[in-house]
């Protein structure tokens, strides 16, 4: 099978991948850490549904002779579509809040495009938040939308919409100012290196809450840098390694077992070494630039 993307044939080695599904998941995540996206493609001079996730896993690599692809940049599809969504959200819990439901009739006659479009943008534009989804959206709507429905059920569409706005927001200054967001985490990295450190002993102390916090910081903070390379008008070195998702893994697993001494060793000789290449990577392209 023979790749091409955006016209050009690429060298791309194929390890496991049985279905056509799961080639795009791996040109996609590639893609996504080179700052692309794919808009959209052909099998052999038949357009794809990208979203058809069960028809691509049911066509087998070997029986494809070509796969175009067309792709962009991220910053430019993705701020597109974050700004579209930000506006749509934050006019929803305002007229929420005002109680104004012929307005809200009108702009909920989109809903279903932005339902079906959800899921799909917040995952290319790497906002990963709980409870954030199409399908809980779908349940807030039916419950809070109708003027006879309960005030608990409004205000529950109305913090999920405030809440959804706040992530657009953030994840656009992002894109619109990698750099600028990249100094203004870099704080945060080091911070995080830093307690790191001490989560060993917050466990042997029965500080098991005081550790996960101190974990779940790591995971934003080094998730937002990852984010936000790709972005920059550099060519990226390979500061966050294949394996970095494996020992992440590790670490979950060490928690459920409350193996302080492997949790240590983690993040002393695994996880911190590469925290501190990245931190330096930051500071040294901050300063660049």
């Amino acid at each position: 099978m023979e790749i091409l993307i955006n016209e050009e044939r690429i060298d791309y080695s194929l390890e496991r991948e049985r279905t056509l599904l799961e080639v795009f998941d791996g040109l996609r995540a590639w893609l996504t850490r080179e700052g692309y996206v794919i808009t959209s493609a052909r099998c052999d001079d038949t357009e794809l549904d990208l979203q058809g996730k069960e028809r691509l896993s049911g066509i087998l690599v070997e029986e494809i002779d070509e796969l175009d692809i067309e792709v962009e940049q991220v910053s430019g599809r993705v701020l597109a579509n974050l700004r579209t969504l930000r506006s749509y959200f934050s006019l929803l819990a305002g007229l929420l809040d005002r109680r104004d439901f012929a307005a809200l009739g009108e702009l909920l006659r989109g809903h279903a495009q932005v339902r079906e479009s959800l899921d799909a943008i917040l995952e290319e534009s790497g906002i990963a938040a709980p409870g954030l989804s199409a399908a809980e959206l779908e349940r807030l709507v039916a419950a809070g939308s109708r003027p006879d429905g309960a005030s608990e059920a409004r205000s529950e569409l109305v913090a999920f919409a405030e809440r959804l706005a706040r992530e657009l927001t953030a994840r656009i200054d992002e894109i619109a100012d990698p750099l600028g967001s990249l100094r203004r985490v870099s704080a945060g990295l080091k911070a995080s290196i830093a307690e790191l450190a001490d989560v060993p002993i917050m466990l042997q102390t029965g500080k098991d809450r005081d550790a996960m916090a101190a974990i779940v910081r790591f995971t934003e903070v080094t998730g937002s840098v990852v984010r936000l390379i790709p972005l920059l008008p550099a060519e990226a070195p390979p500061i966050v390694p294949t394996d970095f998702n494996a020992i992440l893994l590790q670490l979950v697993d060490a928690f459920i077992a409350k193996d302080s001494v492997l949790i240590g060793d983690l993040l002393e000789y695994e996880i911190a070494p590469r925290l501190e290449k990245l931190s330096a990577y930051v500071d040294l392209i901050s300063k660049e630039r």
